[in-house]
């Protein structure tokens, strides 16, 4: 959704004392001018109908080609009361009232465009789409950036439309991900009725997003907000970041079906998320040692499959190769089974608990 620059608008606004007019005020006004504008339509064309004996078309047609001043001159009032009432209703009211239509029409429709880059207007069509809730306090515009395109970039999720509820970006979205699809509200849900003028029950992802990811305060405004979500009701996947551990269990038992720990370098976790639940889980603990952790040994392996270098690791109960290291440094993840390969390492995810060495790795792939 590309807009212009309103700066303009703006200043025309207020020079005709427009800008303390509220949205619904102009549509009032906009209607009740419509409204006021086939009165005099109509008065005119009765009046020509009955002082000048045309018939509907050609009383019709010369009320508007007046009204508008393009004068065609086929037609024209020849009585004197005809004349006075076409003073009196086009010259007098009709002309400068369709004038005054025009200017609120675009006055309505630029207001109504501004509400919308502001994150003023409440979308009412949103439905089925990805609702993001908070934006992180620091860096919220490249973070921002990097999720979207992370969605964008995820087949499952590329099509659905997105709507962000956030106090940042008070003067719009970045233009980098400002689109069709792409909308924000700006406000807070724990405040007022934000958070019902989101779509929140038609959402088919809700993600809460931890405004401080080294502040426990976050994980309070999210379970706040988690409550309110439930008041509403919804059946969408509400996936929910959480700073502190202790509060995983009450988040999950407060209706977030999958709770992660704030990771701003990857937002790609909170998309595997969405799109293949229970993987987040298991990415989160690549970035620990608690848990499972990928680890990294120095093993001779020269000519052998694939298949056969993970079952003896398995076999072992050493833990999951992901990867093996040739002999040029180049680091192969997950390769077919059949692969024949040359390494100098492997990487396996082992438990916490299992303690490994390089030699008990090089036995196991020699003794089985």
């Amino acid at each position: 959704m590309h807009f212009p620059n309103f700066q303009l608008h703006s200043r025309y606004r207020k020079l005709r004392g427009r800008s303390s007019v509220s949205y619904s005020q102009m549509y009032d006004q906009l209607v009740n001018s419509m409204v006021l504008f086939v009165v005099i339509v109509v008065l005119h064309t009765a009046a020509m109908m009955l002082f000048e004996r045309l018939p509907l078309r050609d009383a019709l047609w010369l009320t508007f080609s007046t009204i508008t001043t393009v004068g065609y001159g086929d037609f024209s009032a020849q009585t004197n009361a005809g004349r006075f009432s076409t003073i009196l209703l086009i010259y007098i009211g009709g002309i400068a009232l369709l004038a005054k239509i025009f200017a609120e029409y675009m006055d309505f429709r630029m207001e109504k465009r501004e509400r919308k880059i502001k994150g003023l207007w409440e979308w009412t069509d949103m439905r089925n789409h990805i609702l993001i809730i908070n934006t992180p306090e620091q860096d919220a515009e490249k973070y921002l950036i990097r999720l979207i395109e992370e969605i964008n970039h995820t087949p499952s999720l590329a099509k659905l439309p997105i709507q962000i509820l956030s106090h940042h970006f008070a003067e719009g979205l970045p233009v980098a991900i400002r689109s069709e699809h792409i909308v924000h509200f700006h406000g807070k849900a724990e405040e007022g009725d934000h958070l019902a003028r989101v779509n929140v029950e038609y959402a088919k992802y809700i993600i809460l997003v931890a405004r401080d990811s080294s502040n426990t305060v976050s994980d309070s405004i999210n379970f706040d907000i988690l409550y309110r979500i439930q008041d509403i009701s919804t059946t969408a996947y509400i996936l929910s970041e959480v700073v502190d551990d202790k509060n995983r269990q009450r988040f999950r038992k407060q209706g977030a079906d999958s709770v992660i720990r704030p990771v701003r370098a990857y937002p790609e976790i909170l998309t595997r998320a969405l799109e293949a639940p229970g993987t987040e889980q298991v990415l989160e603990n690549l970035f620990t040692h608690e848990g499972e952790f990928p680890q990294r040994f120095e093993v001779i392996i020269r000519n052998m499959r694939w298949s056969q270098v993970a079952s003896n690791i398995i076999k072992a109960d050493i833990g999951i190769p992901l990867a093996y290291i040739d002999e040029e440094k180049i680091v192969h993840t997950n390769p077919k089974a059949n692969t024949q390969i040359h390494a100098d390492a492997l990487i396996i995810l082992v438990h916490a608990e299992n303690i490994v060495s390089n030699q008990r790795v090089q036995e196991a792939i020699e003794k089985h």
